[in-house]
């Protein structure tokens, strides 16, 4: 299967999904249920947290020379 990136998420989307989904964390059933009303793999709800997750670290960690760099699948 062929990836294509949707246009209907937008950055603000991805946020609206990567909140819910750190509120939801831990409770049965609620990624599916999220991955589904979004019609979006829990794959890629999962890719969502850990590249916001990164990215927060890299913005409050007190170690400015960090360089990560990670490649994510759009």
């Amino acid at each position: 299967m062929k990836f294509m990136r949707r246009p209907d998420l937008d950055a603000q989307s991805r946020i609206q999904i990567v909140m819910q989904a750190w509120l939801n964390q831990g409770v049965y059933g609620k990624m599916t249920q999220l991955a589904q009303s979004y019609q979006i793999s829990r794959t890629f709800l999962y890719q969502l947290l850990f590249v916001a997750n990164l990215h927060l670290e890299m913005l409050f960690s007190d170690d400015r020379s960090c360089t990560c760099s990670v490649r994510v699948i759009p």
